[in-house]
């Protein structure tokens, strides 16, 4: 027989399964002491008030709010970037330590260009493209700058490199006549 946890809700007072809680780790139990349909309550009841709080914090912090963020997403870099990938691709995607290898082995530089990377400048590319079935596995991943990936889209190597020589020609023909 399996036992059903239940937990008294400090606004309603009623006893309530488990499930109509909220976690939250800071208590004891690890549970929210109101239930889901009282916090809402009070949010409906308090929004105003709430969100006139939260602007204030946000404007009297804004500059350590900034540093936070900046640090955060510094220090989570890869992290961060597997994720994204993960959400876009469709099954198996490189995780973040892989990413990390990969800028490590690449030295921080672009194949395509020899420019050298900042987390700023850098974005991963998909050598074979997702609208040609290509994977988010980290063989077909590598680190380029941003504007030869903003360039290149959806186009295979041999077709991005075709495409950026007819440019270069184009233009040595533009600049004889």
């Amino acid at each position: 027989m399996t036992e059903i946890l239940t937990k008294t809700c400090t606004g309603c007072k009623a006893t309530k399964p488990i499930s109509g809680f909220v976690r939250d780790r800071n208590r004891g139990d690890g549970w929210y002491p109101r239930c889901k349909v009282c916090r809402n309550q009070y949010y409906l009841k308090n929004s105003s008030r709430i969100r006139a709080k939260m602007r204030d914090y946000n404007a009297n912090h804004r500059e350590q709010i900034s540093k936070w963020h900046k640090h955060y997403s510094a220090r989570r870099f890869f992290f961060i970037t597997a994720n994204n990938l993960k959400i876009r691709s469709r099954g198996e995607s490189a995780t973040h330590v892989e990413i990390a290898r990969l800028w490590k082995s690449q030295r921080g530089i672009c194949p395509m260009t020899l420019r050298r990377l900042t987390r700023e400048t850098s974005q991963l590319d998909h050598i074979i493209p997702l609208k040609h079935h290509g994977s988010s596995t980290i063989e077909n991943l590598r680190w380029v700058h941003r504007d030869v990936n903003y360039a290149k889209r959806d186009l295979s190597n041999a077709d991005f490199i075709a495409l950026c020589q007819e440019v270069t020609l184009a233009n040595i023909e533009k600049q004889r006549s």
